[in-house]
């Protein structure tokens, strides 16, 4: 089986059209594009509610906001607790959206980077991985322009609710707005503690990064990357053959000759 996989929906052809050839783009990028509008939208976030919340303590002043239709003309603005409750709820929404998909981007290396035990060696345990990489590598190709679309709404939810809860100076009417206006500031909190926190304790790089270990490239002529070692904790891989061979070598030890393969695991039933 060869290593790497690619959905055959995802191969370049010159009969596509503008729509087909988007998503090809956009899926021959994916990891890159995701981050980059992930970590796009989180700063953006960060900065807008850090600067109304700055604006809001360097001018208290409260803004009278009057309509400008001619029906209702001059007529205050008032925002009640249904107001900040339903923003509340689209906040809310958008931020478990957000939160679901990072973290679900966060752990795709696991299954989207295959750590070979052996270099001349596939187990049954390695083929599954191999199938199971090539059906979310197909999932992601035929949702990948929905994801974006729905991705890049909840960041505009998301923006438009820190300006109306924070962003608009307007008196607050009631104590029940101010407990909802209360929530949002945990919210918030918990959308900008959520995403760091993902990253340090899931992400595959940082957590290789506390450890020595590098894994052996599912393909010979790729550079070896660096993953949690596949021995470390557990000698042995699950598959009965690949026990065998593993009482021997090693995954830098790998077995080159195969009538040496061979005999080894016929001597060791």
């Amino acid at each position: 089986m060869p290593a790497v996989i690619e959905p055959v929906e995802a191969r370049p052809d010159q009969s596509d059209g503008v729509l087909r050839v988007v998503q090809k783009k956009i899926y021959a990028h994916y990891i890159n594009l995701a981050y980059t509008l992930v970590i796009g939208t989180y700063f953006v976030a960060f900065g807008l509610y850090l600067y109304f919340r700055l604006t809001n303590l360097v001018f208290p002043d409260k803004i009278i906001y009057k309509r400008f239709c001619e029906q209702h003309e001059n007529e205050t603005v008032v925002r009640t607790g249904f107001h900040y409750a339903s923003t509340l709820g689209a906040f809310c929404a958008s931020e478990f959206i957000q939160i679901v998909c990072f973290f679900l981007l966060t752990i795709s290396g696991n299954f989207l980077r295959i750590r070979r035990h052996y270099r001349y060696f596939i187990s049954m345990e390695e083929k599954l991985l191999l199938e199971l990489r090539y059906h979310i590598r197909k999932i992601m190709y035929s949702t990948v322009l929905q994801t974006f679309v729905v991705y890049i709404m909840s960041s505009i939810a998301v923006w438009a609710s820190i300006f109306y809860m924070v962003g608009m100076r307007d008196e607050v009417m009631d104590a029940t707005s101010a407990v909802f206006i209360h929530l949002f500031d945990a919210a918030v909190a918990i959308y900008f503690i959520a995403f760091p926190l993902i990253s340090f304790v899931y992400h595959p790089d940082i957590r290789c990064s506390f450890q020595n270990c590098v894994s052996v490239p599912a393909d010979p002529n790729e550079t070896p990357r660096r993953y949690n070692a596949p021995f470390r904790g557990a000698q042995f891989p699950t598959s009965t053959s690949a026990v065998h061979l593993t009482a021997y070598k090693r995954a830098d030890e790998d077995i080159t000759e195969p009538m040496d393969l061979r005999v080894r695991i016929t001597t060791t039933v």
